[in-house]
């Protein structure tokens, strides 16, 4: 099984930038690279996806550090500064970076999405995924004029902002667009780890073959102060799909045949 969606947090090894304007997590929060190891060897997952965590922004030191010991395991998708789209191009040959991250799910990111649309071109002009959490919405209006890429909709797409399943629902015809199952205790916390008719919604717009999992591990800035089991994340994947979960996203992110 492959999970798309970790992050990895070690302040002791690599400090939160003073600059960042993303989530800083508490003294309590972390996730450290032997801590996911563990994690995924203990729950017989073979590999995963390190996402940018907000609170590193373009910092991508702890993500780079893993890729270099564990080139096979791990695939990245790096933070990048869309106001600053040139330094895209420096990772396009970096072993294991499969793609960036275009967090714009609060206000004063979703003040640059404009800028991120350079940022989109570059990535598809090296072949990167990008991975998006914002509104329906502002993720349609982004995309507008930016040709094909791959583009992966984080945490179900967010149907529960700014357009809802209605835009889902079209960004569900595009040809190169996956839904990623994971967040859902974030969407819907009182019906976890049960799925909503709003996921099933969701799921339903796209093909099985665009649908992959992640876990959002390890469960931060959660909106209530239970912490979701980790096994529990894939069962309320597998509620939503029977779709080969694993296969999908070794296509997308390793180019496996």
């Amino acid at each position: 099984m492959i999970d798309t969606h970790v992050h990895l947090l070690d302040p002791a090894r690599f400090p939160y930038p003073e600059t960042s304007s993303g989530y800083v997590p508490s003294a309590g929060e972390t996730g450290t690279l032997d801590d996911l190891l563990a994690l995924l060897d203990d729950n017989g997952i073979e590999q995963a996806v390190l996402v940018a965590a907000s609170v590193y922004g373009p910092d991508n030191a702890s993500i780079l550090d893993a890729l270099a010991r564990y080139p096979a395991r791990f695939r990245g998708i790096i933070g990048i500064d869309p106001q600053q789209p040139a330094l895209l191009d420096t990772f396009a040959e970096h072993e294991g970076v499969a793609g960036i991250r275009l967090n714009l799910t609060n206000d004063l990111r979703t003040a640059m999405a404009p800028a991120c649309k350079e940022i989109i071109r570059r990535a598809a002009s090296n072949e990167f995924v990008v991975c998006v959490q914002a509104g329906p919405a502002a993720t349609l209006a982004m995309l507008e004029d930016c040709g094909d890429c791959k583009i992966v909709l984080d945490h179900m797409g967010r149907p529960d902002l700014d357009g809802g399943l209605d835009a889902l629902r079209v960004l569900g015809q595009r040809t190169d667009t996956w839904l990623k199952l994971s967040g859902g205790f974030r969407i819907a916390s009182d019906a976890w780890p049960d799925p909503t008719p709003q996921m099933e919604e969701a799921v339903a717009a796209f093909s099985p073959s665009k649908l992959i999992w992640g876990s959002d591990w390890p469960f931060i800035n959660l909106p209530s102060p239970v912490q979701p089991e980790y096994a529990s994340c894939l069962e309320w994947a597998r509620k939503l799909t029977d779709a080969d979960l694993s296969k999908n996203a070794g296509q997308l992110f390793w180019r496996q045949s």
